[in-house]
């Protein structure tokens, strides 16, 4: 039997028969290569070009385009203005419903993304369109905590699905052929580029402002037996699951950068630099944890006019330029767990293994973990011209805008574990959970936006406001259904459903 794998010139050992031994075998026009010795020889049809660049079939990424970004973004904030208004002013006309699905999934953009792409030729029901509103509907109706593909189609047949689509359900069979359709995924990244416009994210426009992205990374596993693919990758427990990583910006919390990795499990490093580094903006401010930067990477950034914000790994060397600031200074971080922070230290650094880094500052902290409730100590590296504190609260939204979000994403929308057969599914259910999250985003803000109120969180949202539109169809008074936020400027603050103006 053939297993037709290259053995590692380092370790010399192929993947699935180690002991095995290996050939050497001579390939005209290529580098020495080694065959597996169990596996025998196999014919090469193009070998320089299989040999010299490794494939990973599972890896996927968004190349966002930033002109038409830039158009979106610009048309978001009116489009939304408009459908609050006619939300607030003409609630009982059932037009609302053709608003909202406007307001999702312009006619104008969609129309182009079907065009583009081609992704509903030949396509009766599940078209891209009823598939992200099938996949909103069972959101906004229930918290998932693991997202098998008949559940999407299983809300295709449910009232508020049928309602949205106008459509008969949908089969799981049908829908699972949609999702391998490479048009159809292309579909999906467009529409994941959409949803991010128009959210009115700040990250792909000319202007010189500061902005954070906040970067992260986390796994996609398969609930039950682990994928078969996943066993071939190689070593570890973390190639047991598909590797996600994420750029956010937490303004407007619209996913900015995205990528997913197979087999090659890069490193964050070169999965950063090659995916997630959003380059041709200045003033992005890149906060990650300490995995992805390296002193190469840095330097881009500061030719960019782009700054970073990085915890201190414990094997970089740097010499002591000038202490700014030694003493302990305390206040209250301005964030949901009002953490204390002390300041120790704030100092300019420069970092000894390139020299062409310009100088940086550092800062020695404690922060009250709200987790354990003792001081735990850090140490942030940035480029920033900021204070301390400054850069202090920059850097703690980062847990904020990752770590709760990606909480939300596997708990509320079902991506913990994934009952999928085929781990290549796992790039289309991601980009439409995505999707459907930054269109909630988008819905409750529009619904808040008149009043001046404090925006809610999604999970407190989704699924009254799927009672909310059910109470549009169904001649109610839909306020009601919608659960007040905590701002006293809130028409629906005292009582649900009245309102004070």
């Amino acid at each position: 039997m053939i297993c037709n794998y290259f053995v590692s010139k380092d370790t010399k050992s192929c993947k699935q028969h180690p002991i095995a031994g290996y050939y050497e075998i001579q390939v005209p026009e290529t580098v020495m290569n080694f065959k597996c010795k169990n596996c025998g020889l196999a014919p090469i049809k193009n070998p320089g070009e299989h040999i010299s660049k490794a494939v990973d079939s599972l890896q996927h990424s968004v190349m966002f385009d930033r002109k038409l970004m830039q158009v979106l973004s610009n048309q978001s904030n009116h489009r939304t203005q408009k459908v609050a208004n006619l939300l607030i002013n003409h609630i009982d006309n059932k037009k609302v419903m053709s608003d909202f699905k406007e307001l999702w999934l312009p006619g104008e953009q969609l129309s182009m993304i079907l065009d583009q792409t081609e992704c509903d030729k030949w396509v009766e029901k599940s078209r891209l369109e009823n598939v992200i509103l099938w996949a909103l509907s069972l959101f906004m109706s229930r918290k998932q905590s693991s997202l098998p593909i008949n559940a999407i189609s299983d809300a295709s047949a449910s009232p508020l699905g049928r309602k949205l689509t106008e459509e008969d359900p949908v089969s799981n069979n049908a829908l699972g052929v949609r999702l391998e359709k490479p048009e159809f995924v292309s579909g999906l990244e467009k529409i994941l580029q959409l949803c991010s416009a128009q959210l009115g994210s700040d990250v792909f426009n000319n202007n010189q402002n500061l902005i954070p992205v906040y970067y992260d990374w986390f796994y996609f596993v398969k609930s039950g037996n682990v994928w078969e693919r996943c066993k071939e990758m190689g070593r570890g427990n973390e190639n047991n699951g598909i590797k996600i990583g994420i750029g956010m910006d937490w303004e407007t919390k619209a996913v900015v950068s995205l990528v997913m990795h197979g087999e090659e499990h890069p490193n964050d490093t070169k999965s950063f630099r090659n995916h997630l580094m959003i380059v041709n903006r200045s003033g992005i401010v890149h906060i990650t944890d300490k995995g992805p930067f390296d002193t190469n990477t840095m330097v881009e950034m500061i030719k960019n006019h782009q700054h970073f914000i990085i915890a201190l790994k414990q094997n970089i060397k740097y010499d002591l330029v000038y202490q700014i600031h030694k003493g302990v200074r305390e206040y209250t971080l301005r964030t949901p767990s009002e953490p204390k922070v002390k300041i120790l230290e704030e100092s300019m650094i420069s970092l000894t293994t390139n020299p062409l880094l310009r100088d940086l500052k550092l800062i020695k902290f404690q922060y009250n973990s709200p987790k354990t409730g003792k001081f735990e100590s850090m140490e942030l590296i940035s480029s920033l011209p900021m204070s301390a504190e400054e850069i202090v609260e920059m850097s703690a939204w980062r847990w904020r805008s990752t770590e709760t979000e990606f909480r939300t994403l596997q708990h509320e929308f079902g991506l913990e574990k994934l009952f999928l057969k085929l781990p290549e599914k796992t790039w289309p259910i991601l980009l439409i959970v995505l999707s459907c999250k930054m269109l909630l985003e988008l819905t409750f803000r529009c619904i808040h936006m008149l009043h001046g109120g404090k925006v809610m969180e999604t999970v407190k949202f989704k699924r009254g406001f799927g009672k909310f539109l059910n109470g549009i169809f169904d001649g109610e008074e839909p306020w009601s259904n919608i659960e007040p936020c905590d701002s006293p400027l809130c028409p629906y603050h005292r009582k649900r459903g009245q309102r004070l103006r």
